[in-house]
């Protein structure tokens, strides 16, 4: 299997089968091969939103779009997800019910 870029975070409080479970839905791979009109759907110009989809942190700056796409979803003190495509937020969806604890 390629190299998915995906950063890890080990947190001693985090669910030992929550990482398993993510991995094996691969949320991120099935939001990135949906078409550029779905994914542009969580696209966001405010910094702070919840969920945002992009190809840089300032996109003014560069000419060439969607060149390193990034998709950022927040999870703590609130739980947000896109909503397409379906089901990706089952695994992680029971992550800040831990992280509040």
């Amino acid at each position: 299997m390629p190299s998915l870029g995906i950063l890890q975070v080990d947190q001693p409080w985090r669910p030992a089968d929550l990482m398993v479970r993510t991995k094996e839905c691969l949320p991120c791979v099935r939001f990135f091969n949906q078409m550029e009109e779905e994914k542009l759907q969580c696209a966001e110009e405010h910094v702070l939103a919840p969920i945002r989809y992009g190809a840089s942190f300032n996109p003014s700056v560069y000419k060439v779009l969607f060149w390193r796409d990034f998709l950022r979803v927040w999870m703590h003190p609130q739980f947000h997800s896109p909503s397409t495509p379906g089901s990706r937020s089952l695994p992680v969806s029971t992550h800040p019910a831990h992280s509040q604890n």
